[in-house]
């Protein structure tokens, strides 16, 4: 590591770019280099860190353009025709903000009552399944509330699927969404294809995501309530992401000191 220097790393980002790779790939690298580099100098293996004088990779702000609340009700009410657990699965994703992985590895023991604990995520490598933690900072896990219409909505299928098992003496479910009974969840890429088909590509599943965060946004929630629910590390990063969702509050401020003063 002594041979590391700012300039080195500058010519390793040229490289991964001349190869294709994106700015927000570089900028992964970047970090996963600086964290490293940090311990060995915590260590006493290096002076300072070269990442911290290294060229950072820019990466711009991606535009996001949810979809409409007519457009989501829309979407889940076509669900409905084609498969009521899809419908459900689409409607928790909405009213949660959860990630693709996240909303698949759900479990019926992560309930508790209208709250859900969201603990891991799903991701498949290989043909094989893997459960990993979620991004949710330190803890790994986060808790949010549900509203009662998509409670309901859950309880239903949960109805659907404990008739299925005692009709084939299957054991108790672990999984919400599940082809045999919960004993096996639903593969992350099986459900961007379902809602490619219903959504016809119009918006990505991962819009449902930035849907719930402007909406609550937009509608005045706490910054820092949208950031838990999103599993954010922090609010810099729900501001960095959604900053120009958020209403115009300033001629409000300006009017509550009026008042004051007056």
């Amino acid at each position: 590591v002594v041979g590391v220097t700012p300039l080195v790393l500058d010519h390793v980002y040229a490289e991964l770019r001349d190869d294709g790779a994106s700015e927000h790939k570089i900028q992964k690298v970047h970090r996963l280099l600086s964290a490293a580099f940090n311990r060995a100098v915590r260590y006493g293996w290096m002076v300072a860190n070269p990442c911290l004088q290294a060229t950072k990779p820019k990466v711009e702000n991606e535009e996001i353009e949810p979809p409409s609340p007519a457009w989501v009700r829309r979407l889940i009410a076509d669900a409905e025709d084609v498969n009521e657990d899809l419908a459900v699965c689409l409607r928790l994703s909405a009213a949660t903000g959860m990630r693709r992985g996240e909303v698949v590895a759900v479990r019926w023991s992560d309930f508790t009552g209208s709250r859900l604990t969201v603990r891991r995520s799903l991701v498949e490598s290989e043909g094989q399944l893997f459960e990993r933690r979620t991004k949710t900072g330190s803890k790994g896990h986060r808790t949010i509330a549900i509203d009662a219409e998509t409670m309901r909505a859950v309880h239903a299928l949960r109805n659907r699927q404990l008739a299925g098992v005692a009709e084939h003496e299957l054991p108790d479910p672990v999984y919400v969404f599940s082809f045999d009974g919960g004993i096996t969840p639903w593969r992350p890429d099986y459900l961007s294809l379902a809602y490619g088909r219903l959504s016809k590509r119009e918006f990505r599943l991962h819009d449902l995501r930035h849907y719930h965060a402007t909406q609550l946004l937009a509608a005045g929630v706490p910054v820092t309530t949208v950031s838990k629910r999103l599993g954010h590390t922090s609010t810099a990063v729900t501001l960095n992401t959604y900053g120009h969702w958020l209403p115009e509050q300033d001629r409000e401020a300006a009017d509550i000191i009026g008042r004051l003063l007056s």
